[in-house]
This record gives C-alpha cells, sequence and structure tokens, in this order.
C-alpha cells in the first residue's frame, strides 16, 4: 500500500500517537493497532518513538517526517525525550487519557473530517505539570485507562465522551506561569534568565517546584494523595517561583527549613530539616537526574549546620564545615561545659549566643577544632605564674604588657577566666632571656634580681626585660641552679646607667641655691614671689616630679638682682660694711629680708650710683 486513503492533518501541538489513531479511526479500522499491522508497520516502535518506523508512517500519511521531529516521544529504558528534553514516566501521562472537554469540542465543531476522528490530544496534556487549559481556564479532566488501547487516543476519547463526567461543568483553574514554563520547554522555547533551572532535566526542574511549593504551603510533612489537581497547580507555582530565581534563591529555601534545628535541642538529620522533600529523594527514588539537587541540599545542611562525619544526609557524610560546641566536645574529648567557659572568656560567644544550648553554638570547624588543641597543654594564669617562678609584680608586667603571648585569651569584660598559656611559649620567653644574660656572674653587691633592679633603679621591670631580650645589657647573668626569672641576675648600675631618662636641662632647688650662692629657703620665697620662674619636671634618675630652675632663669635674675651676701663677696669685705657703704652712696633694698628672707638690690640702683661712690671714695661693683 502506498498511501494512506482517508487523512487528517496533523496538527501543530498534537501527540504523534494521537494522529497515528486519528488516521486509525477516519479509516474505519478497529484500533490503531490493527491499523499499523494492516499497513505493515509497528505500532509499539511508532510509540517508542522509532525514527524510521515514525518516518514510514508520516510519509504514508502524506507529511515531511521532518516537520514531526519535535513531537516524537523517544523512550530510553525509564525515561523519555520529547523535542530534547528529557521526562521519566511519572512525569510523562501517557496510559491515561487527560484533556480539556472545551478543547475536543471546539475540535468536533471546527473538524472537516470523520467526526470520531476530529478530537485530538495536545502535547501539553501529557505534561503531568500541565493541570489547567490555557485557553478555556479550566483545569484539565483525567479519564480512566482503556483497557487494551493505550496510547491509541481516539479510542479513548470516545470512550470518555460516552461518561457522565465527560458533561459535568468544569473546574476553573488558573493557567499559572510555571505550566506555560514546562510548555515553553518542551517546544523548545527557553528563558535566557533562568539559566540554573534551565539546566536540570525538565521533569527534575518540574517535580523540584512541586515539592518546594508544597513543602512552603503546606508544611515539611504534606501529604501528595491528599492534595487536589488545583493544589498541586498552586504549589506548583509558588515553588516555580522560588527555583525560577536561580540556586541561591533554592539555597535559601533550603536554609529557611532550618528553623527546626534552632527550636530543637537534640541533633538533626535530613528527614528533620527537610520533610518529604528528603523523603522522596533519600528514600522514594534513587533517579541520579536528582543528584544536583541532592548535592545542593547536602552542601547546604554542610555549610550551615553542624554536620559532619557520622550524620546522614544521601549517604554517609563525609566533610565538616560547622562545628557546635556539643559536636567538637564529642569529637574532641572535651567537657562541653568547660569548652564553653573557655569560648566564653576568650569572647568567642558574643552576646546573641548567650542563652542558646552547646548544641547550637555553631564556629567554623577548623577554628574551633584548632581553638580546642590550642587547649591541650595550656595552664592557667596563676600556674603560668608557679611555673616562671616569677612573683605577682613580675608577672602581671610579663603578661599584661605582651611579652608571653597567651594561647586562650579572656575578652573583655568576661568573667570567671584567666588566659591560658602554652608552656611552650613560657620555655620559648625563657630561654629568650638567658639568652641576653651572658655574662659571667659576679658574686658583687651590684647584681640584683630583675625585680629588685626595677626597684632600686626606679624603672620598669618591663625596661630590663625589653634590655635582656635585645642583649644590650653587658652585665647580666643566669644561675644554672634556679629556676625560672629567680634564675636572672643583672648589675644594678648598669640597669641605672640605661634606664635613666633623658635630662630636663633643669637644675634643681638645692643646687639651683647653690649655683646662686643662696639659701634653699631664700629661692623658694623668691619663687613664691614670683621674682624666680621654677617648673615641675620628671627626674630622670628616680622618675618623680620635682621643681626646677632654667639655667637661663637663674642668669637673667642675677643681672638684675645681686644679695647683700654675694655684693659683699665680690668686693671682699664685710656684708655689714657692704650696706653701710650701699646706704651711704643712697641705694636702698629691692627686696627685704622680712619678704624672702634675705636682702636683695638692683645692679641698675647701684649703676646709678656709681658717681656718688666715686665722690665719697667708697669702692663699688657691677653686675
Amino acid at each position: 500500500m502506498s498511501g494512506i486513503g482517508n487523512r487528517v492533518p496533523f496538527h501543530p501541538d498534537e501527540v504523534l500517537t494521537s494522529f497515528l489513531s486519528r488516521l486509525s479511526m477516519s479509516n474505519f479500522s478497529f484500533s490503531a493497532r490493527e491499523f499499523c499491522s494492516l499497513l505493515g508497520m509497528d505500532f509499539q516502535k511508532i510509540v517508542a518513538g522509532d525514527r524510521s518506523e515514525v518516518a514510514h508512517l508520516l510519509t504514508m500519511a502524506g507529511i515531511d517526517p521532518d516537520l514531526a521531529a519535535d513531537r516524537v516521544v523517544s523512550t530510553d529504558r525509564l525515561l523519555h525525550t520529547i523535542n530534547g528534553e528529557t521526562l521519566n514516566r511519572a512525569s510523562l501521562v501517557r496510559s491515561r487519557l487527560r484533556y480539556c472537554p472545551c478543547c475536543l469540542e471546539d475540535d468536533i465543531r471546527l473538524g472537516q473530517e470523520r467526526r470520531e476522528a476530529r478530537p485530538y490530544v495536545r502535547m501539553q496534556w501529557l505534561l503531568s505539570f500541565v493541570r489547567s487549559c490555557p485557553v478555556h481556564g479550566i483545569m484539565l479532566q483525567e479519564g480512566v485507562s482503556g483497557d487494551g488501547i493505550y496510547h491509541d487516543y481516539a479510542k479513548l476519547i470516545e470512550a470518555e465522551q460516552a461518561q457522565p463526567r465527560y458533561r459535568n461543568p468544569s473546574i476553573k483553574g488558573r493557567h499559572t506561569q510555571f505550566e506555560r514554563y514546562v510548555t515553553d520547554r518542551l517546544w523548545g522555547r527557553r528563558n535566557a534568565d533562568r539559566t540554573w533551572i534551565d539546566g536540570l532535566p525538565l521533569y527534575v526542574a518540574g517535580r523540584l517546584c512541586e515539592w518546594v511549593g508544597a513543602t512552603i504551603m503546606f508544611g515539611k510533612r504534606f501529604i501528595a494523595k491528599d492534595l487536589s489537581p488545583a493544589q498541586w497547580s498552586e504549589a506548583a507555582q509558588t515553588g516555580f517561583d522560588v527555583v525560577s530565581k536561580g540556586r541561591s534563591s533554592f539555597v535559601d529555601f533550603l536554609k529557611s527549613l532550618h528553623d527546626t534545628f534552632w527550636e530543637k535541642r537534640s541533633h538533626v538529620g535530613g528527614r528533620v530539616l527537610y520533610g518529604r522533600l528528603y523523603e522522596r529523594l533519600a528514600h522514594e527514588t534513587d533517579d541520579a537526574g536528582f543528584d544536583e539537587i541532592r548535592m545542593i541540599m547536602t552542601e547546604t545542611a554542610i555549610a550551615h549546620l553542624p554536620m559532619g562525619p557520622g550524620d546522614e544526609m544521601f549517604g554517609p557524610v563525609t566533610t565538616r564545615k560547622l562545628h557546635s560546641i556539643q559536636s567538637v566536645s564529642k569529637e574532641m574529648s572535651v567537657h562541653p561545659k568547660t569548652l564553653r567557659k573557655l569560648l566564653q572568656g576568650a569572647g568567642w560567644i558574643t552576646a546573641d549566643m548567650a542563652n542558646l544550648t552547646a548544641e547550637r553554638i555553631l564556629f567554623d570547624a577548623s577554628d574551633l577544632e584548632a581553638f580546642v588543641e590550642s587547649t591541650r597543654d595550656a595552664i592557667g594564669w596563676s600556674e603560668a605564674r608557679t611555673y616562671m617562678n616569677a612573683s605577682r609584680a613580675a608577672w602581671n608586667t610579663l603578661s599584661h604588657e605582651g611579652f608571653i603571648p597567651p594561647a586562650i585569651s579572656s575578652a573583655e569584660g568576661s568573667e570567671g577566666i584567666s588566659p591560658f598559656y602554652h608552656r611552650a611559649d613560657l620555655d620559648h620567653f625563657l630561654e629568650r632571656l638567658r639568652a641576653g644574660a651572658k655574662a659571667d656572674h659576679a658574686e658583687a653587691s651590684g647584681w640584683v634580681s630583675i625585680l629588685d633592679a626595677a626597684k632600686k633603679a626606679n624603672c620598669r621591670y618591663g625596661e630590663i626585660i625589653e634590655l635582656l631580650l635585645d642583649g644590650k645589657l653587658e652585665n647580666a647573668s643566669a644561675y644554672s641552679e634556679k629556676a625560672g626569672l629567680e634564675a636572672i641576675v643583672v648589675d644594678l648600675a648598669e640597669v641605672r646607667e640605661k634606664t635613666k631618662l633623658e635630662d630636663h636641662g633643669g637644675l634643681s632647688l638645692v643646687d639651683a641655691g647653690k649655683s646662686m650662692g643662696m639659701q634653699s629657703l631664700v629661692l623658694e620665697k623668691l619663687i613664691d614671689r614670683g621674682y624666680i620662674a621654677a617648673e615641675v619636671a620628671i627626674n630622670p634618675v628616680n622618675r618623680c616630679p620635682q621643681r626646677i630652675v632654667r639655667p637661663r632663669e637663674i642668669d637673667r635674675f642675677e643681672s638684675e638682682y645681686v644679695s647683700l651676701f654675694n655684693y659683699a663677696k665680690r668686693l671682699g669685705i664685710h656684708f655689714k660694711e657692704a650696706k653701710k657703704n650701699l646706704e651711704a652712696g643712697g641705694v636702698a633694698p629691692a627686696l627685704t629680708k622680712e619678704v624672702v628672707a634675705a636682702t636683695f638690690y638692683r645692679w641698675a640702683d647701684i649703676r646709678a650710683a656709681a658717681f656718688k661712690f666715686a665722690a665719697l671714695n667708697i669702692s663699688f661693683a657691677f653686675a
């Protein structure tokens, strides 16, 4: 037979087996299978999408086989391929009829061929994800499977039209963006903005949208069989709103399900975290098409929860990114209460963590493991002081001024814990001190301990430590028979010299009085009355504040005033004779004994009386 007599149009959106069934019906054949047998074709091969057999059918029907390439359903074991898109059995409904009764009535009304051969099955009706008709805005109806007439859609439609439900009013249904998306993909139309979802097999993308939406709308433990088609339609759209935004949006959805973890004290696994979504992928299907979803769920759980070796998430977990206090305590054999106290003292536990249980306080796994490891040989502040054989004052300096870094610091404002130190760090510090104490010890009275040297030289303890560490003390030694800091002795004289502060450049009141030839009492009164300027400076030796007088201030005062005693000394006469001569020349005291405890004259007044002194043949002196 070179061709088929009664031909029917192959509609642009028609399923290939629907076209074959209508051809059979148009040619009055009992069934599509029988029709193929009469034409020498293999019905089952056409159903399976055998390219050669499909081409044979279309050629006999007068249709270019290339025009129907995008409507051939190819089957490979459990998966089907349409137009390059992959679908599994559950997502491609071929064993029973799904239809829009209004569309079928339109076909009958508008068709020209034999009436029974007019209604046809649309490609999108095969997709389980499509539940509504975009043309009529109603939910698709589902017919019963016809015994022995699978894929023979004209016969199935004929049988369905005889059912009472076919005439019942249809349920209205919104055709969703999700349904348009899966239909577009079926026809090779993809949105470039949805690269991640487009990279998933169509059946995976569709099912994921349904599961995500059902979880959001009906909870983690939703019961699939209890949801109506309309509810599934809304759930799929809700899930599509999440999944279509990309991988990161799906990850955010997964993280939102972690509330269960924070609400419980016990450890949680995939079933508790992700509910039916996890159960489906872990126990109800081993389909490799979902492996990427399993991987993302595993990575998200590991990245944000204390999951690691010993846990299960689609199989044994082999890596860990986060530890809780509880998990690291179990893994590294440390008591969780002790560890919590250490972490709190070190400032790791912030205020927002304070009320969380040990199972819910999380840290980077490697950081927390390193912290725990650092506590293995660490000793407390008091024990470290004993280990160093140091006085409380000495150890305060070493620990507070950063000479020895703590293994575990005590955070500012923390209570109940002091810093911890590694013995290795303490030993290293002592070795450095001994390296700086390289002289042979001399049994002399000037060699003292570091602490005694600091007291007697009026310097800080830390200054001597710095000199030793820098190797700047020539006379420092270490007793081999003594331990810790007590083994180090230094030369007090050298310490005094090398810790002495820079000279302030002034004279103490005692030294200034000697320089000016007056008693300290007189100098103090001159200062108090404002005749001599004094200032406070730090003594470079004892580091105490002291009043000083600058040399230039002494020069200024002595150029303006002279005491009666110093004036007489210049002339080599008794002060009483000097006073008598000054009175004879008419020179009166500028400062009296009653005011400053000594008598002072102005040089200017003495110079002014020079002619009178000469006339009276009285000796005098100038500044």
